[in-house]
């Protein structure tokens, strides 16, 4: 039985960055759901390398998001 770490993001890469760095030791999975800049998404990307950031665009729909996401996560446990 394991956690998963589910975290969403539009324009904080950095800050996600440093959650995702502090969290890695903790859960056994982080997955991101972004809707940032292209550029800063592929950033991010690459400086998480350990978790499994996927790129959605800006629609503005928190909940469709939120359903994808869990369905995203691997474990029994999952926090937001």
């Amino acid at each position: 039985m394991g956690v998963s770490a589910l975290i969403f993001s539009k324009d904080r890469v950095e800050n996600v960055v440093k959650l995702a760095e502090k969290l890695k030791n903790y859960v056994d999975e982080i997955v991101v759901i972004d809707s940032s800049e292209k550029e800063k998404f592929e950033w991010m990307k690459e400086k998480i390398s350990f978790a499994k950031v996927y790129w959605f665009p800006p629609l503005g729909i928190a909940d469709f998001y939120y359903k994808i996401g869990l369905e995203l996560c691997q474990n029994e446990w999952i926090c937001t």
